[in-house]
This record gives structure tokens, C-alpha cells and sequence, in this order.
């Protein structure tokens, strides 16, 4: 990468080509979101003192949609079953990390509505129930512990309330 000196001396088709391999090299870890690319390529962009950063982007941001390389709504519904199914994270937990990633309100709500199942969410409150409560029907102390651990987790208190209710009413 040239230091900031000679970033200047950079034509158009070489601050795009630079731009374009640290958006490749950045989607290379690990998928990302349309806005985390952005605001990547926005840093590098002032960082290498680049003119007409934003064409720039807007540009590269275009090319990789068109080579399919960002795609918001399929990582959107891979997130959020991921994080559902496997990490046993709740609907709050999940919006707020979406929100701290920079995605629109009204994209995280219609995914969550799209992709979010409550079979999935009261499977893991279950699961995590019966792990910390190993089986046993749980003092108030230990009900109280569960309650915020799941809280914590992202769950609502209605979601708890029900599933806890269903398991220790047998």
C-alpha cells in the first residue's frame, strides 16, 4: 500500500484498483455487510488522502454486488439463524448487534420477522433452562439467575415466562 505521500500522485483507475483489492482483501476473512464495506473503504479512503472517495466506493460497492461478493439479505438470514439456532442468542441480542454493524431499523425488523422462528427460540431458552437448572425444578435464587441469563442473552421476558412455565408445570 503506497503511503499517504503518493496516494495523491494516484490516478483514477489506481485509487480504484486499490480500493477495489482492500474491499477484496476485507471480504476475504469472513462475509460482511454492504455498510461494513462501506464504512471500511470510507476509512481507507481519507486514511490515503484519495479524491472523490465516494464515486469511488459507490462504484466498487457496485462491482461487488454484481459479482455477487455482497449480498445483504442472504447474510442477513445466515446471520440471524446462526446466531438463533447455534449460539442461542434472542431477537433483542440479534437487533442490537445489527444495529452496531449499521444496518436501517426497518431492515433488521423485516429480517428479523422473515428469518426469526419462535420453535428456534424456545428450543435454545429450553435447552439453556434445562442446563443451568440440570434438570431439577429450580429454587426462586436459581429461577432468578436463568431469568437474567437469558435476559442477558437477548430473550424476552414473555418467551422465558412461557417456556419456563411449559417445562416446570409437568
Amino acid at each position: 500500500m503506497p503511503p499517504s505521500s503518493l496516494s495523491s500522485d494516484l490516478t483514477q483507475p489506481e485509487q480504484l484498483s486499490l480500493l477495489k483489492s482492500i474491499a477484496i482483501r476485507y471480504l476475504s476473512f469472513r462475509p460482511r455487510f454492504k455498510s461494513e464495506v462501506i464504512k471500511r473503504l470510507q476509512s481507507k479512503a481519507s486514511e490515503l488522502q484519495l479524491s472523490n472517495s465516494d464515486a469511488l466506493i459507490n462504484q466498487i460497492i457496485s462491482w461487488l454486488e454484481e459479482a455477487k461478493f455482497l449480498d445483504d439479505e442472504k447474510l442477513l438470514e445466515s446471520f440471524i439463524r446462526h446466531r438463533q439456532q447455534e449460539r442461542s442468542k434472542g431477537t433483542v441480542w440479534i437487533k442490537a448487534k445489527l444495529h452496531q454493524i449499521g444496518l436501517p431499523s426497518s431492515t433488521i425488523d423485516t429480517a428479523i420477522k422473515k428469518y426469526s422462528s419462535n420453535d428456534a427460540q424456545q428450543t435454545a431458552i429450553h435447552k439453556i433452562i434445562h442446563k443451568l437448572s440440570q434438570g431439577h425444578k429450580p429454587d426462586l435464587k436459581t429461577k432468578a439467575k436463568i431469568y437474567r441469563h437469558l435476559i442477558g442473552r437477548g430473550f424476552s421476558y414473555s418467551q422465558i415466562k412461557k417456556v419456563f412455565d411449559a417445562t416446570f408445570q409437568k
